[in-house]
C-alpha cells in the first residue's frame, strides 16, 4: 500500500512539473515574440521616418524656387469657387488631372495616386494600410514630379511659403463653417460670468499652445486591382469592310455594326 502511494505520488508531482515547464516555455516564447515583434515594428517606424525626410528635404529645396515647381499647375485653382460655377471647366480639369498619375514604392508596399480636382484631395490606392507620414512623403514626390508644387497644402511643413491654393481653400472653409454657425438666444439661460471667463482663458491658452494647421485631403479608392488604367472605347467599323452591308452601315449616323440589323439586310438580299 504505501508502495502504491508513493507511485501515485510521484507520478502526480511529474505531472505537475512538466505542466509547470510547459507554461514556463510558453511564457518564455511569448516573451521572445513580443521582443522580436517590437524590433520589427521599430524597424518598419525608422523606415517610414527616413523615407518621409528625404522627401521633405526635397520639399525644402523647391519651396526656394516655387515659381519652376509650379510650372504645370492651372491658374482655375488660384480661385476654386468661380472655376467650380463652370461645369465645363471643371470637368476637363478634372479629366486631366486624373490622367497625371504616380506609382510610388514606400516602405509599406506600391501606392498609385492621382489628384481629385473634384474633391480637391489626393486620390490612392494601395494593398496595405499607409500611415499619413508616408502619404505625406508621396505628396511630396507626386507634387514635384508633376510640377505643382501648391497643390501641397500640409501647412506645418511650408515653413510660411505664400501658398495660393492654400489661401483658397483656407477662405473656402471659413464660408462653409460661417454657414454652419446656429445663433442661440440666453434669454432663458443663466449665464456664470467668471466661470465663462475662466473657460474663455483656458480656451485661448489651449489654441496658443496648439495651433491648428491646415491639412492635405486623402481618398483611399480600394486595392491595386480596383485600378481602371485604360479607357474602355467603342470599336467602330472600318473601311476595311467590304460587303455591302457593311457599307451601309457606316454610312448611318450610329456606325456601330448591329447584328439585328446584319440578319434583316442578309434575309432580304436572300429573298
Amino acid at each position: 500500500m504505501i508502495k502504491n502511494k508513493n507511485t501515485n505520488l510521484l507520478h502526480f508531482n511529474l505531472i505537475n512539473i512538466i505542466r509547470y515547464g510547459y507554461y514556463l516555455l510558453r511564457y518564455y516564447l511569448f516573451l521572445i515574440y513580443v521582443y522580436i515583434y517590437n524590433i520589427k515594428k521599430e524597424k518598419k517606424h525608422d523606415l517610414n521616418e527616413i523615407f518621409f525626410e528625404k522627401w521633405n528635404k526635397k520639399l525644402k529645396e523647391a519651396l526656394k524656387n516655387p515659381s519652376f515647381f509650379n510650372k504645370n499647375l492651372d491658374k482655375e485653382f488660384n480661385d476654386i469657387e468661380e472655376t467650380w460655377k463652370n461645369t465645363e471647366l471643371s470637368n476637363k480639369l478634372e479629366s486631366k488631372w486624373k490622367s497625371k498619375i504616380l506609382l510610388s514604392n514606400t516602405p509599406l508596399g506600391n501606392v498609385y495616386m492621382y489628384y481629385d480636382t473634384y474633391r480637391l484631395a489626393f486620390s490612392y490606392y494601395s494593398d496595405n494600410y499607409i500611415p499619413i507620414t508616408l502619404l505625406n512623403a508621396i505628396t511630396i514626390k507626386y507634387v514635384l514630379t508633376n510640377l505643382c508644387l501648391d497643390l501641397f497644402v500640409e501647412e506645418k511643413y511650408l515653413n510660411g511659403y505664400d501658398n495660393k491654393l492654400l489661401h483658397g481653400l483656407k477662405k473656402y472653409n471659413e464660408i462653409i463653417r460661417d454657414n454652419k454657425k446656429i445663433l442661440t438666444s440666453d434669454v432663458f439661460i443663466k449665464k456664470n460670468k467668471k466661470k465663462d471667463e475662466k473657460k474663455d482663458a483656458k480656451k485661448d491658452a489651449k489654441k496658443d499652445a496648439k495651433k491648428d494647421f491646415f491639412n492635405n485631403k486623402y481618398v483611399y479608392k480600394g486595392k491595386f486591382y480596383n485600378i481602371e488604367l485604360l479607357k474602355k472605347e467603342t470599336i467602330m467599323p472600318s473601311s476595311i469592310i467590304k460587303s455591302d452591308i457593311g457599307k451601309k452601315l457606316i454610312e448611318q449616323e450610329d456606325t456601330r455594326f448591329s447584328y439585328k440589323q446584319y440578319k434583316i439586310d442578309l434575309k432580304k438580299r436572300i429573298k
